[in-house]
C-alpha cells in the first residue's frame, strides 16, 4: 500500500462520517465546511448542507475564473458583473472600457448576454457603446442596442446581425441627455478571453457624458 503523507490519510474502501452504514465511498451525515471556511467559527454548515470557499466544478476538471459554480463547462453563477462607480468621457468619441464590467468567455462556447448602461450628458454630445473592450474573439456575434431616452421620445435601436466584429457602436444617439442603453444578443466564442463593453460620446464635446452606477452585464451559457 502507498504510504500516507504527513498528517494525511489513505483509505481503501468506504468512509462514513456521522454514520455507521455509509452507502457511498464518502458519506457525511451532517454539515460540511471546505476551504478556508473549515477553520471559521462563523461558518457552520447545518445538517445536510455544505459551505465552500472558492469555486466548484461538477463534471469538469477545470473551472473558469468567472464561475463560482461550473457544471459541465457551464457557468451557473458568477456570470454577472457590476460597474464600480460612475465614469465620465469628455471631448472624445473614442470608446473606453467600462470599469468593472468584465467577464470571461470560454473558446467554442456560445452565450447570450444582456447589458444595461444608464447615462447622462448633454443633448449636443450624446452617448454610444460597443463590445470591443475585451480580449475574447468571436466566431459569430449578433446584438441590438436600444437607447431609451426621456419620456415622450421614441427609443432608438441599432442591430449588428452576424459577423465577428465587436466594435460596431450601438445606442449611438446625440440628442440624449438622460437615457439607458440596453444591449442584448449572443456570441459564439472563437478565442477565449474577457468580454468588456465600452462607451463614449456620440459627438465630441466639452460637457462630459457620464455612465451611471449601477450599470450591469449578465451572461448566460447556451452549451
Amino acid at each position: 500500500l502507498a504510504a500516507a503523507p504527513t498528517n494525511g490519510l489513505i483509505v481503501s474502501g468506504i468512509v462514513g462520517i456521522g454514520t455507521t452504514t455509509p452507502p457511498s465511498t464518502l458519506s457525511v451525515n451532517g454539515g460540511l465546511s471546505l476551504g478556508t471556511y473549515a477553520n471559521a467559527s462563523y461558518a457552520v454548515a447545518s445538517s445536510g448542507n455544505a459551505i465552500i470557499s472558492g469555486t466548484v466544478g461538477v463534471g469538469t476538471p477545470t473551472v473558469s475564473s468567472a464561475a463560482t459554480l461550473q457544471v459541465n463547462g457551464m457557468e451557473e453563477t458568477g456570470n454577472t458583473a457590476l460597474n464600480t462607480a460612475t465614469q465620465t468621457v469628455t471631448s472624445s468619441t473614442a470608446t473606453v472600457n467600462i470599469t468593472g464590467l468584465s467577464l470571461s468567455l470560454v473558446a467554442g462556447k456560445s452565450y447570450s448576454f444582456e447589458i444595461s448602461l444608464p447615462h447622462t450628458g448633454n443633448v449636443s454630445y450624446g452617448f454610444k457603446a460597443d463590445l470591443g473592450g475585451g480580449s475574447a474573439t468571436a466566431t459569430n456575434v449578433w446584438y441590438c442596442g436600444t437607447d431609451y431616452v426621456s419620456a415622450g421620445t421614441a427609443p432608438s435601436t441599432t442591430c449588428v446581425n452576424g459577423g465577428t466584429t465587436l466594435t460596431t457602436a450601438v445606442c449611438a444617439v446625440t440628442a440624449d441627455a438622460l437615457g439607458t442603453c440596453t444591449i442584448t444578443g449572443g456570441i459564439t466564442v472563437n478565442g477565449a478571453g474577457t468580454f468588456i463593453p465600452r462607451f463614449a460620446q456620440n459627438v465630441s464635446g466639452g460637457t462630459g457624458t457620464v455612465l451611471q452606477y449601477p450599470s450591469w452585464m449578465r451572461l448566460t451559457p447556451l452549451n
